[in-house]
């Protein structure tokens, strides 16, 4: 229990929840990504994700700095679900928003179109999140939300919309 609560200080610090849209931008993609230049962190937190069954993946990157990715809903919701409650600050936020729109997925069909409320919340993690390049991504859900409001909601760890 221990050696998980300082993976979560690792995250806290050097980590990442997000929602991607896939390279075809027809799918929506959970994320939790730890990026670090120190190897021995980086094969630490693995292996306590390992030993925790949290299944993860190791990137190098040319920068020399390596991530782990944590993708997928049912792997990002264990890891949120055990590390949510620990995190604090604006990171809560994006873990509840991210666990928020995993849960409302696993609430129906995963075939069915994403609901507008799905796309809001891939919208606010976005605009927590922001960077240059999502200008396009933007302007695409910009026009799937138009006059959407979502209704004021509780999400997981407490945090309100």
């Amino acid at each position: 229990m221990y050696d998980m609560g300082w993976v979560i200080g690792i995250f806290e610090g050097e980590g990442s929840a997000s929602l991607v849209l896939a390279r075809n931008q027809n799918q929506i993609l959970p994320r939790i990504s730890i990026a670090n230049k120190d190897q021995a962190i980086i094969e630490r937190v693995v292996e306590v994700l390992n030993n925790h069954k949290v299944p993860c993946y190791v990137y190098h990157k040319k920068d020399l700095c390596t991530h782990i990715i944590i993708s997928g809903a049912k792997r990002v919701k264990t890891f949120l679900e055990f590390a949510g409650p620990w995190v604090y600050g604006d990171k809560k936020l994006k873990c509840a928003l991210t666990l928020e729109w995993i849960n409302s997925r696993f609430s129906g069909s995963r075939t069915s179109p994403y609901t507008q409320y799905q796309w809001w919340l891939f919208k606010e993690l976005r605009r927590l999140n922001k960077s240059g390049r999502q200008i396009l991504i933007d302007r695409k859900v910009a026009g799937i939300l138009r006059d959407y409001t979502p209704d004021s909601q509780i999400l997981p760890f407490g945090m309100k919309i």
